[in-house]
């Protein structure tokens, strides 16, 4: 059940599509799959609401006191998303 438990509780940037479609490919019990995603996704939903509403007001008062600061947070990830994307790894090299 950790195989499915792991993935589903982990946070926004690791997709958890490719973890069900592996778990479907190596044939995991169904009762340990849902039972294993449900734990999951609950304990990080869970966690999640927990953090917004104990944090929420304070988190959008800072970010709205730092503007400018969140904004070039906001703006060197993006810029880093597009540089990476750019390297050659990630260029595909099919010629029609």
């Amino acid at each position: 059940m950790a195989c499915v438990f792991f993935p589903a509780v982990a946070p926004f940037p690791v997709p958890f599509k490719p973890f069900v479609i592996a778990q479907g490919v190596f044939r995991v019990p169904l009762a340990a799959f849902i039972l294993g995603t449900l734990l999951g996704r609950g304990c990080l939903f869970f966690f999640e609401g927990f953090l917004g509403a104990r944090y929420g007001v304070a988190a959008k008062q800072f970010l709205f006191s730092q503007k400018w600061t969140s904004l070039g947070m906001v703006l060197a990830v993006v810029i880093l998303f597009l540089i990476i994307r750019r390297l050659p790894i990630f260029k595909s090299t099919a010629q029609p």
